[in-house]
């Protein structure tokens, strides 16, 4: 899988292996924000899951994903990214075993700080 830039409003993606790897090339050298909506996979059987976000294989969130869709939102540092081909891994926390699903996932550029 590959993620653009911008939100894509019908995307969905189900992870249920313990450790997951997208590609996250980026057009511009510059500070992002990962944002998406998640939720347990599982309905049925509620519960949150812990999940931890690497980028390029360094740690930079470590996540609950409550019941119900919520927003979730990450600064990305540009000294964190790479000027070519970028990973995004997606590892689930230990527990209930039914996975994470995010939905419309985007990189949208940070405004400078001032």
């Amino acid at each position: 899988e590959v993620l653009a830039t911008g939100r894509a409003p019908e995307a969905t993606w189900y992870f249920s292996n313990s450790s997951t790897t997208i590609d996250l090339p980026l057009a511009v050298p510059g500070d992002y924000y990962l944002v998406f909506a998640a939720r347990p996979r599982n309905t049925v059987d509620p519960g949150c899951r812990s999940i931890q976000i690497l980028l390029n294989d360094k740690p930079v969130a470590n996540l609950v994903i409550y019941n119900g869709w919520r927003d979730y939102r990450i600064a990305l540092k540009r000294s964190w990214l790479t000027s070519t081909s970028n990973r995004l891994t997606v590892i689930l926390g230990s527990g209930k075993q039914n996975g994470v699903v995010f939905t419309t996932p985007a990189i949208n550029i940070r405004p400078p700080s001032s």
